[in-house]
């Protein structure tokens, strides 16, 4: 499916300004490399309805650690592209969180059920930065011992995800 020239650019913008956000919390370094090129004739919408952030964040549980995100805008030909869906965002690495399971999907509501299409990156890059900085082991869990863990004993919580930080 081809997006419309002026989709692309609005969604390269957005990623671009994901960049730009007040660093006092979190930083946001986007990985892969967005194309200049959005000519109508160009079929490779995959190179900017797929990209990567790198997200660090300076307070909270999750402090110095440096994650990257992937998200993908436009998953299938049968499904409705963004902003009209949320799109696909999965963790690459393997994190203690009780948001998120240890194959990368994320218990976030914006990314599905309270999905609106006012929203957008950004809105989802705050999310997530969020779920890092002040995870809630009371709802939304997808690892459901780190979110007993979290409720019953939070400096245990500690020890069992220094194992999954990958700090640099």
């Amino acid at each position: 499916m081809t997006h419309h020239s002026t989709d692309l650019d609005e969604l390269r913008r957005e990623i671009e300004t994901v960049e730009n956000n007040d660093a006092r919390f979190f930083t946001v370094e986007i990985l892969l490399p967005l194309p200049t090129n959005t000519d109508n004739n160009n079929n490779d919408d995959d190179s900017i309805t797929k990209f990567e952030i790198k997200l660090t964040t300076y307070k909270g549980y999750y402090t110095e650690a440096k994650y990257t995100f992937c998200f993908d805008c436009h998953p299938s030909p049968w499904s409705t592209p963004y902003p009209h869906d949320a799109p696909i965002v999965k963790l690459r690495e393997k994190i203690y969180h009780p948001h998120i399971s240890y194959d990368g999907h994320i218990s976030l509501n914006i990314l599905r059920p309270d999905w609106k299409p006012i929203f957008d990156i950004s809105a989802i890059v705050y999310g997530l930065a969020y779920l890092l900085m002040e995870p809630c082991p009371n709802d939304g869990l997808m690892n459901h011992h780190a979110g007993e863990l979290m409720r019953r004993d939070p400096e245990e919580v500690s020890s069992c995800k220094a194992d999954s930080l990958f700090l640099q």
